[in-house]
Formats: structure tokens, C-alpha cells, sequence
């Protein structure tokens, strides 16, 4: 088969890239077709509190994105803003069809392509954004459950002390113990050697704790402001911890998007707060529309921007001269 000449492969990336665009299009227009009865949704809430919940979650939006961000600074690659925001978008949109965080493979297998970072590398780092992000979620909601109190306030407090204490505890002690490990633990011996070099790099440990405190808060006023908009009263207290229930239910990526366990952590610990099911379930719905719209909007228009970012790259790295 002959080989095709420079010419002849730019065009067919730029086609590519234009295929690929239609093809999450369509994708993003048939979950629409499956799910519009939860779309419907928002016909029922007023324009200004869809404002606010809109706005609010881009901001959480933007923190995930910010997070690629810094995790990728620790390796010096200094991305722009249309690929850490376009990456976090296009990981979002694939983690509607794949569980397990497909989506993070997506991110690894583009950097390890155009940035040349190891795949390793990215998804260990990945991995100890998500513990240090445990973390935090763990702390808050253990402070938040200790002043709701009540029975099932305190089994959910012994809860979230045990992760608390076990995510710090590896943080703190993990980089000693890795040659103690056994071989058939190789993924979590590559996370602990990932983590002996970032835990040097002070600034972005502080960092990531910073917008993780700054996310919490965030999706805790979010879920608040859903309550109110469904003329539901409820306090800080627990808006604070079906908060954190339903980040730690995201973190897990146990099924495409969290359909259906993330509302099911949401309605229990709804329940545990004396909101309601039925409440619960309207919420939880009302904040999925609101996320899932967000994804469909921009993962088409980043998705092409990024392949596009990609070819002009390799396009220098071919034909130097023409670009000088």
C-alpha cells in the first residue's frame, strides 16, 4: 500500500478531526433522544434560579478542568486553555458511555500522544488527585455529620473517620512501604512511586487541597440552591453532606456517568437528612440535566478544537521550515 504524502495526511487528520466532531454530535443528540423526559425537567424551574445553577456548575466545571491542569503543570507541560478545560470535557463526555472513568484513559492516551507524558505517569497522578481529594471530602462531611448527630449521622461519621484516617495515613506513610508490596499490587506500587515524587512538589499539593476545599463548597451551594429552587427548606448542614456522599460516589466511576448510583447515594443520604425521597430524586435529576447539558454543549466544539491543536502540532514537527 503506498504511503501518503504530507499533504495527503493533513487533509486527512483535518477529516478526522470534522468526523469526530459530528460523530460526538450525534452521540450527544441520541443521549438527548433516550433521556428527554429528564430534560423536560427544566421546563419546570424558574430562568433565574437556572441561571444561578447553571453558573454554579460551570464553576465546577472549570475546577475539574483546572485540576488536569495542575496535574500537568507538576510535568511542565503548561497546556493552554482550550486543552486542560477541552480534556476535562471530553473525559466528562466519554465517562457518559464508559464506567470505571474511561474517560481518564482518554486524557492519558492524548498526552502520552502530543505531550509525550507516560501513560503511568498521568493515570498514577490522576489516581493521587482523587485520594488527596478523598481526602478532603472526608474531612468536611466528618465535621458536617458530627453536628447533624442522630444515629444514622454517627454511622455515617465512623464512616468518613476510617477513609479520613486511611487516605492520610497512605499519604503520609505510602512512599516507605512500597517494597514491601507484594507484585500482584503493581498498580498501586506505580501510584505510591508517582506519589514519592509529587509529594516534594509542595505547591502542587497545595494546590490541589485548595480547589478541592473550593469544589466542596461549591457543590455543597449547589445543591443547596436545587433544594431552594423546588421551595424546599434546607441548611448548609446537610447540603454539606449529601455534597460530599455524591463526590465520593463520582470518584469511584462504577458505572457510565454514575447513572443511577450517584441519585442512589443521593436519595439515602437525602433521606438521612430528613429531605425526603421524592425531593431527593427531583434534585438529583434537576443537577444530572444541568451537568449533562454543560457536556453535550462544549465536548463536541473542544473535542475538535483539541484534534485540531494536535495536527498543527505534528504539522511543525514534519515541515519545521514552512513554519519558520
Amino acid at each position: 500500500m503506498p504511503s501518503l504524502s504530507p499533504g495527503d495526511r493533513i487533509r486527512l487528520r483535518r477529516l478526522l478531526s470534522v468526523l469526530i466532531f459530528f460523530l460526538i454530535t450525534g452521540i450527544g443528540v441520541f443521549y438527548y433522544n433516550r433521556h428527554k423526559e429528564d430534560f423536560q425537567l427544566i421546563t419546570t424551574v424558574s430562568v433565574s434560579a437556572l441561571v444561578i445553577l447553571f453558573f454554579l456548575r460551570l464553576t465546577l466545571v472549570l475546577c475539574y478542568g483546572f485540576q488536569v491542569k495542575i496535574l500537568t503543570d507538576h510535568y511542565n507541560l503548561d497546556l493552554g486553555f482550550s486543552q486542560w478545560f477541552g480534556l476535562s470535557r471530553l473525559t466528562n463526555f466519554t465517562n457518559l458511555l464508559l464506567p470505571l472513568g474511561g474517560g481518564t484513559s482518554v486524557k492519558a492516551v492524548y498526552l502520552k500522544r502530543f505531550h509525550n507524558l507516560r501513560y503511568s505517569s498521568f493515570i498514577a497522578s490522576n489516581a493521587i488527585g482523587s485520594i488527596i481529594k478523598i481526602l478532603i471530602i472526608s474531612l468536611f462531611s466528618s465535621i458536617l455529620l458530627f453536628f447533624l448527630g442522630g444515629r444514622s449521622g454517627m454511622l455515617l461519621l465512623t464512616i468518613t473517620g476510617a477513609v479520613f484516617t486511611g487516605t492520610l495515613t497512605f499519604l503520609f506513610l505510602a512512599h516507605g512501604i512500597r517494597r514491601y508490596l507484594p507484585p500482584s499490587l503493581g498498580y498501586l506500587k506505580t501510584i505510591i512511586e508517582e506519589w514519592r515524587l509529587i509529594r516534594k512538589d509542595h505547591k502542587t499539593i497545595m494546590k490541589l487541597i485548595i480547589l478541592n476545599c473550593f469544589v466542596f463548597i461549591t457543590f455543597s451551594l449547589e445543591i443547596y440552591t436545587a433544594y431552594r429552587v423546588f421551595s424546599i427548606k434546607v441548611s448548609p448542614v446537610p447540603s454539606g453532606v449529601i455534597a460530599s456522599f455524591t463526590m465520593f460516589s463520582g470518584v469511584l466511576h462504577l458505572v457510565p456517568a454514575g447513572l443511577g448510583v450517584t441519585e442512589a447515594v443521593f436519595l439515602a443520604i437525602s433521606t438521612v437528612c430528613s429531605l425526603g425521597i421524592n425531593a431527593g430524586l427531583h434534585v438529583a435529576l434537576l443537577r444530572r440535566v444541568i451537568g449533562t447539558v454543560l457536556t453535550l454543549v462544549f465536548a463536541p466544539f473542544f473535542a475538535h478544537k483539541l484534534l485540531q491543536q494536535a495536527h498543527k502540532a505534528r504539522e511543525i514537527n514534519e515541515n519545521p521550515s514552512s513554519h519558520l
